[in-house]
């Protein structure tokens, strides 16, 4: 009993009991004095690194990132999920941003490079993540699970929140069909055009309508949409976020709704055509004079020249 009790310890079992020994001279030692515990993470990375050639690498990253996420709160994991989400979905439209600039000059992907489809595809698979995320257990009170389920929440001060990309939206007012408003620049049938110069970021969406929205809002009282003053044009990928489109295998992808938008987005969205769609603040590689836009009739996109008037709804913020 003595010996035991010099080797166990009075208590039968303590932090240092094990300091110098081996894994196996550890598992022996405990086997003997009856040791019971839980083992501390310290303890166990410990024995992990002693193992030598029996852990491997990626072994050792997944057990990490296991404990990295135990640790993690609710909110944490919703952030690294939804950024996640973002870059996967930003890197599949920055592919084919890539694949249409390569067949432009000839433009040889004309019969075999659907990009409705094939912009479709990023876009369903991302948006798809809002509905699996409301399903995970370990995300409950984080704002990836929203009592009600929403994806898109109207802060009720002309902004509306993405609660999967994170971006905050501007939220358009007036009537689809109305004649536009001079003065009200959140107006849904006001037009702007891209550059006054035929390529710099000079026409009017950048000098009256984003300059508006950063200083010039009379009802925020530091003349910012929502309180912000930092708006800018969506990207591509950003603007394409906001569809709501289905896919179906071997007939491609279609609008769901008309306008096609996500029918939760607050406030009246365009439904025009082509040149009139809505303007992205990027410019394709191959064609310095147009612009990115997005109509929300069919989900297309198109590329019309940056002198045309289209539509505009600013957003801020996102991964």
């Amino acid at each position: 009993m003595d010996a035991r009790r010099s080797e166990c310890g009075p208590s039968g079992g303590g932090a240092d009991l094990y300091a110098g020994l081996s894994v196996r001279h550890r598992n022996e030692r405990r086997n003997r004095c009856g040791v019971s515990r839980g083992r501390g993470t310290d303890e166990f990375l410990g024995d992990m690194l002693m193992t030598g050639t029996a852990w491997t690498v990626s072994a050792f990253v997944t057990l990490l990132a296991a404990i990295v996420s135990a640790a993690q709160t609710p909110q944490e994991r919703c952030d690294q999920a939804r950024a996640t989400a973002w870059a996967t979905y930003a890197s599949c439209v920055g592919k084919l941003i890539g694949k249409d600039a390569a067949c432009a000059p000839t433009a040889s992907c004309g019969s075999t490079f659907n990009q409705l489809a094939a912009f479709g595809k990023c876009q369903v698979k991302y948006t798809g993540r809002w509905q699996l995320l409301q399903a995970s257990g370990s995300l409950a009170g984080s704002t990836c699970r929203p009592g009600n389920g929403a994806r898109f929440v109207d802060n009720l001060d002309g902004t509306v929140t993405d609660l999967l990309s994170t971006l905050q939206w501007e939220k358009k007012t007036g009537t689809v069909g109305g004649s536009g408003s001079g003065t009200d620049h959140d107006d849904v049938n006001n037009i702007y055009t891209w550059t006054a110069s035929g390529v710099a970021a000079d026409g009017a969406a950048f000098t009256t309508f984003l300059r508006y929205l950063s200083g010039g809002e009379p009802s925020s009282a530091n003349g910012c949409l929502g309180g912000d003053c930092d708006w800018r044009l969506p990207t591509l990928a950003e603007l394409q976020s906001l569809l709501n489109l289905t896919c179906t295998p071997g007939s491609g992808c279609s609008c769901a709704t008309n306008p096609c938008i996500d029918p939760s987005f607050p406030g009246p969205t365009q439904n025009a055509l082509a040149a009139n769609g809505y303007w992205c603040g990027a410019t394709p590689v191959t064609n310095p004079t147009s612009a990115w836009n997005v109509p929300f009739d069919n989900g297309q996109y198109y590329q019309p020249a940056k002198t045309a008037a289209s539509y505009v709804r600013a957003v801020r913020g996102g991964f």
